[in-house]
């Protein structure tokens, strides 16, 4: 007895069985994540693609990337919603926990019209179900009590009701139109009274029979696709069909919701834990998920996911049910590190020194190392039937024992093994090749750089994968030779073979494939998970590469060329991403990762060839929100438009691409992006239709870009009716303009005409001035003078100089303007011819500013003789001794200064005389160089001033007059 008991000791140290199961990866959602409350009690996915959830913090909507959640201050009268179904409209229905009833309609909660029907039947109450029809009625069941419908008009009546009193258990079963369950039942206290099922299908009469069995405790019903109807009991699980039911299960806890998935498999939901039936299973074969967690609810997402609520810990989401794990959270098996496949099954060894060996049912310790002597290497002999162990102190396990190397070099083999074709087992440790013999290490040769890996190929020859590149080992010099220039100084990890090629694992420059010395790289442009690759797997079609970014594995044809590289991350059902090894045993792939050990059959399909369900959720117009629409007429300066969309692929993990494209007319503006929410600024009038398109994470599109068109309309101003009103208005606006212009030219014509009579009868009247008869006749008389005094020389020179002046005015009479040269010239012989005639009684002297050009220098013409004439006739001639007169001409700024100087007089005496004298003389030539002057200023746009002021002595005495003309500078040639 006693050695029994000390072999089962040792069996028990040698095997220690690790109580843990293989289970899916299920996410968790918790408060943490956005979710309102851990108290979830139902899940439901609606028509657009949007996962609801009912909490006792009102009901939240998930989108793949936030939640929003509606609660009172959105229209519920109390935030504990215990219920949310879909109705023939897709509308989603709620019951909150005053048994009331509410919808969703346009990003708000509206209050069922008539739930004061409701509150007057249920009274203390709470309803177990409702279900509303394609005619709007509204059906419910209250338990103990019956079943009750509202029309669409608000009138209730009964549909059945319980009979408290009955000796029976009765349960009511009411099929509805949808395929959903109404139940109640009178009591199900006592489960010595027998009960009976009463039933009836979508609007039929109700039938009854016996149910072969006396439960108690709570009630649900599903109809699934089969016809069947399965109703849940308590823990009792039977199934209705055919007039016939019988139980098909007893659970170890209640069941309170039954739901069957997309591959008619049906889900129980129980108060400890989620239990799960195949269609063609015997009935005691349940898979169960989730132990001791209360789970409420189950629903399958449109890609084939599971959403699973329950009553305290939140929400749990199930991608894929297809990869398995053994998960470790204690620290019996810490991090699993490396791998190796059995005959039957596959050894796993792990960081803290322990070997175990797994299949897809258990998982066992076999080997438990030193402290802190982590395991970096495994490899199955199958010529020995023995597993050998790369650590710090080597060895293999065999019987269930330990066997160390020995030898007089070091057996720390941290390096991978191979058995090589001539039976001799070989290690690539940290600083050389390494032979295993006879139970003892040998040095084959030492390295002069890191080994990471050796491998064995055809025909025999080892090749190490070394920090700094691949090199072929040669046994006769011992000496390693880099076996292509594609690898100088990159670091391989792993070597493998895959058909005629051999596979080099890299970090950071992805995998090489080498065959007839030339080289295939597979990288990120590729669409490899990552460049850094430190292990390799190899199956019929394919190769598996791991890395610290999950697993990517790389299909090829029959012809070797290459189809498809799919990724595998934790949205497909990996516990973790960082993997430290992987390995294929009979069609299954394993992989150790950080926190697990997963695996998944080779011919498991990761793509996710679900379409994404795309769809506008916004429209801002100059930042401000607006209901969307399928067509929008914007006014011109509502031209800034943000555009919000999503996409909904809850195993894409918020990892969507958008395309979009944005048409106006013959432009087109096409970018991609992962945000979700495109803006377009200051857009110029026209027709835009903006098309969007969005990818999952395999690279799926979906089935059609959606599409939102707008336009932008011109201003006003742009527009055809404007424009023809303007043209309009403009043409008559022309018309009365050319009128106005053409009679203004008329007018301006006829006072030009009118001028220019004016300027030529003035300019006549200056001629006549200067060439007045009186002036002519003392001329004459002078001349005959002469000639009567026999003084022909002077007589001849005064007629010369007479007809040079006559000449010289009517040369100037020509021309508006003369050169002040001419004007001088003639005023000088004018002077000449008076002095002459007078016998020189007066003086004359006459001064020109050298800075003047006399022969450039444009003036009106006979404009200084008139005033010269004035000074001799009316100034000096009155004298009683010799007079003065004197011409200047001066600069002033940008004028000329034409300055008369006399010493007669004085206008007061001139006039005073005139007056006696008017008959003998009258005199017009001052008016009319005034007159000349100002015609001369409107028809040259010019400013001609001139002055007359008297001479006034110390005392105040004339003693003669200044005439000043000012005149603006203007030359001949300018």
């Amino acid at each position: 007895m006693k050695k029994s008991f000390t072999i089962i000791l040792l069996l028990l140290m040698s095997f220690n069985i690790y109580s843990q199961k293989s289970t899916p990866l299920f996410r968790h959602f918790s408060p943490e994540d956005g979710l309102p409350s851990s108290q979830v009690y139902q899940v439901i996915q609606d028509k657009e693609g949007y996962l609801w959830f009912a909490t006792d913090h009102g009901v939240a909507r998930y989108n793949g990337y936030e939640y929003k959640t509606y609660t009172t201050a959105n229209g519920l009268i109390d935030n504990t919603v215990l219920k949310i179904f879909l109705d023939y409209k897709g509308r989603i229905w709620m019951q909150t926990f005053s048994g009331l009833l509410f919808y969703f309609d346009k990003e708000s909660i509206v209050a069922y019209q008539f739930n004061s029907v409701i509150s007057k039947v249920t009274k203390n109450y709470l309803p177990l179900g409702f279900s509303v029809d394609s005619l709007e009625n509204v059906y419910f069941s209250i338990s103990n009590v019956g079943e009750f419908k509202i029309n669409n008009e608000g009138n209730l009546s009964t549909v059945f009701k319980c009979n408290i009193i009955d000796p029976y258990s009765q349960i009511f079963l009411d099929v509805m139109e949808d395929n959903s369950c109404l139940v109640t039942s009178n009591t199900l206290t006592d489960i010595k009274r027998p009960s009976y099922l009463y039933y009836k299908n979508s609007g039929a009469a109700f039938d009854s029979m016996l149910i072969p069995a006396q439960v108690s405790g709570q009630l649900f019903a599903r109809r699934v696709s089969s016809g069947r109807v399965l109703i849940s009991i308590s823990k009792s699980l039977f199934e209705f069909n055919n007039n016939h039911c019988r139980r098909i299960e007893e659970l170890p806890s209640n069941i309170n919701y039954i739901y069957e998935d997309k591959y008619n498999r049906i889900w129980l939901c129980t108060f400890q834990g989620l239990y799960l039936l195949e269609n063609n299973q015997t009935p005691n074969l349940f898979t169960r998920y989730l132990d001791n967690e209360f789970v409420s609810c189950i629903t399958q997402d449109h890609e084939g996911g599971y959403w699973i609520s329950t009553v305290n810990n939140g929400v749990f989401y199930l991608s894929d049910d297809r990869i398995k794990s053994y998960v470790f959270s204690t620290d019996s098996l810490k991090e699993p590190l490396c791998l190796a496949a059995g005959r039957d099954v596959m050894y796993a060894g792990f960081w803290n020194g322990k070997l175990a060996q797994l299949n897809t049912s258990s998982i066992k310790i076999i080997y438990s190392g030193a402290a802190g002597s982590y395991i970096s290497s495994l490899f199955y002999d199958v010529l020995h039937d023995r597993v050998y162990l790369g650590k710090d102190s080597s060895g293999y396990l065999e019987n269930n024992s330990f066997v160390p190397f020995g030898g007089n070099v070091t057996r720390a083999l941290k390096g991978n093994y191979i058995r090589r074709k001539n039976g001799e087992l070989y290690n690539a440790s940290v600083n050389g090749i390494y032979q295993v013999r006879n139970n003892n290490v040998a040095l084959v040769s030492p390295l002069n750089q890191r080994t990471n890996c050796i491998f064995e190929n055809e025909r025999g020859g080892l090749i190490v994968g070394c920090n700094n590149g691949a090199f072929r080992f040669d046994e006769q010099t011992e000496s390693c030779i880099l076996i292509h220039e594609a690898f100088k100084n990159i670091r391989v990890d792993d070597i493998s073979n895959f058909g005629s090629y051999l596979c080099f694992a890299t970090r950071g420059t992805g995998l090489f494939m080498m065959r007839d010395n030339k080289i295939r790289k597979i990288d990120e442009s590729d669409g490899l998970c990552s460049n850094i690759i430190h292990k390799l797997a190899v199956s019929k079609d394919a190769i598996w590469c791991a890395s610290y970014n999950g697993i990517s594995k790389i299909s090829f044809s029959s012809s070797d060329s290459l189809i498809d590289i799919v990724n595998i991350g934790i949205s497909d059902g990996l516990p973790n991403i960082e993997i430290n090894d992987i390995a294929i045993l009979n069609d299954t792939v394993w992989v150790a990762s950080k926190t697990a050990i997963s695996f998944f059959s080779t011919k498991t399909d990761f793509i996710n060839a679900v379409p994404p369900l795309l769809q506008f959720t916004s429209f801002r117009i100059n930042n401000n929100d607006t209901t969307i629409g399928q067509h929008y007429q914007l006014p011109y300066h509502s031209n800034s438009i943000s555009i919000g969309f999503e996409a909904l692929s809850f195993k894409s993990g918020g990892k969507i691409n958008y395309k979009y494209l944005l048409i106006n007319e013959t432009d087109s503006l096409e970018s991609t992006t992962t945000n979700r929410r495109v803006e377009f600024l200051s857009l110029k009038p026209g027709h835009y239709t903006l098309m969007v398109n969005a990818m999952n994470n395999s690279g799926i599109w979906s089935t059609r870009p959606v599409k939102l068109q707008f336009t932008i309309l011109q201003p006003f101003w742009q527009r055809w009716w404007f424009q023809l009103l303007v043209l309009f208005f403009s043409g008559v606006l022309i018309y009365f303009l050319v009128r106005q212009r053409i009679a203004r030219v008329r007018k301006q014509e006829k006072i030009k005409t009118d001028f220019n009579k004016q300027i030529v009868l003035l300019e006549m009247k200056a001629l006549r001035s200067q060439m007045n008869p009186h002036f002519v006749f003392n001329v004459m008389n002078s001349i005959q003078d002469y000639i009567l005094k026999s003084d022909a020389k002077s007589a001849q020179k005064y007629l010369t100089k007479f007809a040079r002046l006559v000449r010289l005015i009517l040369d100037n009479s020509v021309e508006g303007e003369v050169v002040l040269h001419d004007e001088l010239k003639a005023a000088s012989l004018y002077v000449e011819l008076e002095q002459q005639r007078f016998d020189d009684n007066f003086e004359f002297t006459l001064q020109v500013d050298e800075q003047l050009e006399v022969e450039e220098l444009l003036i009106p013409s006979m404009i200084i003789q008139p005033y010269l004439e004035n000074s001799i006739k009316h100034g000096i001639s009155h004298l009683d001794h010799k007079g003065k007169i004197a011409l200047a001409i001066t600069t002033r700024k940008d004028a000329v200064l034409i300055s008369i100087t006399d010493n007669g007089v004085g206008r007061a005496a001139a006039a005073e005389w005139n007056k006696m004298n008017v008959r003998e003389h009258i005199s017009h030539g001052s008016t009319i160089t005034a007159n000349r002057i100002t015609a001369y200023n409107i028809a040259h746009n010019t400013h001609i001033q001139t002055a007359i002021t008297d001479i006034l002595d110390s005392t105040g005495a004339i003693t003669g007059t200044r005439v000043e003309v000012v005149i603006p500078v203007k030359y001949k040639n300018v």
